[in-house]
């Protein structure tokens, strides 16, 4: 790791192609990060499992180490933290954010606060109307203590835009000032411990705002849900498989929708998705839709699959419209690994039963991780399969999308290139070029 690390350092480019803005993809510097890359997506760590690390401030400059005392030290990979009232006491609860294990973790702060505390929320007229840029000076028994309100705290985080203030004692607020963007200085009267103010630019009163209670009520009892048997996937834009692959699996003839189905003998489910593809294979046939199951472990037990698929699943078959499974070979099969590592940004063993839906121009348009009902299997075929320059929205979840999202062309080459297929890295690359010379 450390090694990669400083071929990369040591070998960055001076200058970027002057045409495209980037560098070479075959240099050792790309390379490198390619890397970097498939190390993190196989569970590697970026920063050599530090700890997360929490310091208390004593004052007069000093700190101490509170990491595990404060239950901060989590070995994960952190990567972003924000501070915001969660549960509306009137302290500091913190949200974090790791790039591996449990990725989201929220740590309430219940040490109790009671009336201890003062949170503000400004509101800005003549600047912005976040009020962004604003310092806040709050005075109490003699001292001053200062928040400044900040757009963006440390790496990839926003804290909550809520100013809170921790009260030592029980001595009253002597002033709340406000310096707005700009320079302007702004008293405000009607200041007590334990309240939620708003304080608008140029109205020089506080006004109380309603007390908070937790975002999400806690219940412990309460199961995960459970995660659906099949993911299904609409890709945002459709995937063209490599010319040389397209002839190697399919019969050239009228345009039609495939389903590249991968399966393996020692999995049940497999066996019976490829059952209920057969009771209604009719169906499937008749909706344009050709069903191609390969075998990935014929190279390890060749024939063992044709036998199986004849006891197993050709006795559902409906004679009218029959398909045939044939055993996966080793080029196909790297190269299928490369593409589903390409549409799920997830690498090692190969996920069966997994499913393509290839439309009748050659794209791939749906990825069904799981067992796939012939129903959706029907409804897609009609719509992506056979009539997909017609897809009104292609999402797999309700919404509109306002921007469009490019394929990688050239690192799903360099992918290719690095599983020693030459030819499918050609046709990516080519698909590359193109791209630039349109978008210029």
């Amino acid at each position: 790791m450390k090694l990669l690390w400083r071929r990369v350092a040591s070998q960055t480019p001076f200058e970027a192609d002057a045409e495209t803005g980037s560098f070479d993809p075959d240099s050792a510097y790309v390379e490198g990060w390619q890397g970097i890359t498939r190390l993190m997506d196989d569970g590697a760590s970026w920063s050599g499992h530090e700890r997360n690390c929490a310091y208390l401030n004593l004052g007069e400059r000093r700190f101490v180490d509170v990491s595990a005392a404060a239950g901060l030290d989590h070995v994960q990979d952190g990567r972003a933290v924000a501070r915001f009232d969660w549960d509306g006491d009137g302290d500091q609860d913190l949200l974090l954010k790791s790039r591996n294990g449990q990725q989201l973790r929220l740590l309430e702060n219940r040490m109790g606060v009671g009336e201890d505390f003062l949170a503000l929320r400004l509101e800005g007229t003549s600047c912005n109307r976040d009020a962004i840029g604003a310092r806040v000076e709050l005075w109490v028994a003699g001292r001053v203590h200062m928040r400044e309100l900040r757009c963006g705290e440390g790496y990839l985080a926003q804290s909550s835009r809520e100013l809170l203030f921790g009260l030592p004692g029980d001595a009253p607020i002597d002033a709340l000032i406000v310096h707005w963007p700009g320079g302007e200085a702004e008293s405000f009267s009607g200041a007590l411990r334990g309240q939620r103010l708003r304080l608008v630019q140029g109205s020089g009163e506080a006004s109380p705002l309603p007390p908070r209670a937790a975002a999400v009520a806690r219940d412990t009892g309460r199961a995960l849900p459970e995660l659906p048997a099949t993911r299904r996937v609409v890709l945002r834009t459709p995937l063209p498989l490599p010319t040389q692959l397209v002839r190697s699996l399919f019969d050239q003839g009228p345009p039609r929708a495939r389903l590249v189905n991968l399966w393996a003998t020692w999995c049940a489910p497999c066996v019976g998705e490829l059952q209920s593809f057969a009771e209604r294979s009719d169906e499937l046939s008749y909706a344009g839709l050709d069903v191609l199951p390969l075998c990935l472990d014929g190279l390890e037990s060749p024939g063992t699959s044709d036998q199986l698929f004849a006891e197993k699943v050709a006795p559902h078959l409906v004679p009218e419209a029959p398909f045939a499974s044939r055993d996966l070979g080793e080029e196909e099969r790297r190269t299928f690994e490369v593409l589903l590592e390409h549409l799920i940004a997830r690498s090692g063993e190969m996920p069966v039963p997994a499913s393509l839906l290839v439309d009748k121009n050659g794209m791939i348009e749906v990825l069904y991780l799981g067992p796939v009902e012939v129903d959706t299997l029907l409804e897609d075929a009609a719509s992506y399969g056979m009539e997909p320059e017609n897809v009104p929205v292609r999402c797999s979840y309700p919404g509109r999308w306002f921007y469009g999202m490019p394929r990688d062309w050239r690192t799903l080459a360099a992918a290719f290139r690095a599983a020693g297929l030459g030819a499918h890295a050609s046709y990516y690359t080519a698909l590359y070029n193109m791209s630039r010379r349109r978008a210029q």
